[in-house]
């Protein structure tokens, strides 16, 4: 089982702002809920929309899963600046979620997000790298996936600093609230060696089979 210590710990971001980052667990779904919330209210960007939030108590569940069986991980950033009362407020949250389906197990997914007024000062790429660390501790994760909005600058950038690599683009994937359709890039990252992203067929120096 991987350790959560690689990932949690207190972050000082560019601005002097601390956060305090650890494995989000089922006492914190209302949090996390309220940070969802927050999100779709300032920015459409983010990729859920209102009709795929889940509830607190699917929340709670997911995240009870994800520790008693490392399906995955959600870490939260909570303001540090409110002492005691930190855990009530979520600034950012990374997810890594591992595939379920055999022949996609050695596959996790990332998703972020900020809020808006805590973005700029590093702590997308804190959460991002804390992320990637969870996944570099399972062996059995070799490959991270992500996508994003096309007109995500900011977003593209920090995922392309990574080493995260561009692997496709779908035109017009999403419906935007003022009717507008946005591209979807799709970008991926080698976590363990010998796995070799221009050639999807290979893994671990063997050459996969064509079919099945």
């Amino acid at each position: 089982m991987a350790s959560d210590s690689v990932c949690a710990g207190r972050f000082e971001l560019r601005d002097g702002r601390g956060v305090l980052i650890r494995r989000a667990v089922p006492r914190d779904a209302a949090a996390v809920s309220r940070h969802i919330g927050r999100l779709l209210d300032e920015d459409g960007a983010y990729l859920t929309s209102s009709d795929a939030v889940p509830g607190i108590e699917a929340l709670e569940e997911q995240l009870r899963r994800e520790s008693a069986f490392e399906e995955g991980v959600t870490l939260a950033a909570f303001d540090a600046s409110r002492g005691e009362d930190s855990c009530l407020e979520v600034v950012g949250v990374v997810t890594v979620s591992r595939w379920t389906r055999r022949k996609l197990r050695h596959v996790a997914v990332l998703g972020i997000s900020e809020l808006r007024a805590w973005r700029g000062a590093g702590l997308g790429r804190e959460l991002c790298e804390r992320g990637l660390a969870w996944s570099r501790e399972r062996p059995e994760v070799s490959r991270v996936e992500l996508s994003v909005m096309a007109s995500n600058a900011a977003a593209v950038g920090l995922f392309e600093s990574l080493g995260f690599g561009l692997e496709g683009r779908r035109p017009g994937r999403f419906l935007i609230d003022d009717g507008t359709f946005e591209d979807e890039l799709v970008y991926g990252l080698s976590v363990r060696s010998g796995l070799d992203l221009d050639d999807g067929m290979r893994v671990a120096g063997r050459v996969a089979p064509a079919s099945g």
